[in-house]
Formats: structure tokens, sequence, C-alpha cells
């Protein structure tokens, strides 16, 4: 949608939908995933689901203990399909973003502190 593209326009990082809000934090870091300088996805240090912009799983699909994913391309581009095999296998943050540099792609840190919502 044009929101999302306005929201990562201004540096922005998205995370799929959560349905145990709490665990999430308001304070805390991503990794940003990077194709040379494009921005393609990021890493979240809280377990949760893989997403993407087209499409939300269904609450309990695409799970990891670990980490949530956010891929920000088709999901039918080469860096989706290399996430989403990533993403199933990865044990840790530190694994998938070994994995992720072998296939070309960069993690950056990006420190954030959020306000939620409860409702």
């Amino acid at each position: 949608s044009s929101l999302l593209q306005k929201l990562l326009s201004v540096d922005l990082d998205l995370a799929p939908h959560s349905e145990d809000h709490k665990a999430r934090r308001t304070n805390g870091r991503c990794w940003r995933i990077q194709q040379g300088k494009l921005v393609v996805g990021a890493i979240w240090d809280n377990p949760g689901q893989f997403g993407c912009l087209r499409w939300q799983p269904s609450p309990k699909d695409f799970q990891n203990p670990n980490m949530t994913l956010s891929v920000y391309r088709d999901d039918t581009s080469e860096v989706f399909i290399q996430c989403w095999n990533l993403f199933q296998r990865a044990p840790s943050i530190e694994e998938i973003r070994r994995d992720l540099q072998r296939h070309g792609l960069t993690t950056h840190p990006v420190l954030y502190s959020a306000q939620t919502v409860n409702y």
C-alpha cells in the first residue's frame, strides 16, 4: 500500500502483526536488511512471524521463537525467497545475519523507542 511505502520512505521499519502485543518491547533493536543501498526488510529481536507488505500470515503461521522478519519486496522476488528459506531454519539472529551476508545482503542495527497502543 502507499501508506506502508510512505512509512518506509521516512526510514521506519515495519514488523508483522503480533497476537501477543506484550511480546514487543518499546525500546530495542532491529536489524535492517539491505541489498546494496536498498532496504529490503528487517529482523526484530523478539519471537514472531515472517511477513511482507502484500499479505499478513494467519496468527499461528510462519512462527519463529527467536525472531520476527519483514520483507519489503514482492513475494516472488529472490530476496523474499532467500529470507523465507533462512527464516525457517535459522536458530538465532546471529545465524540468519551470517546467512543473509552469504547471500549478498547486509544487516545494520537500528535502535528504536516506540509507543504502543493497547486496544
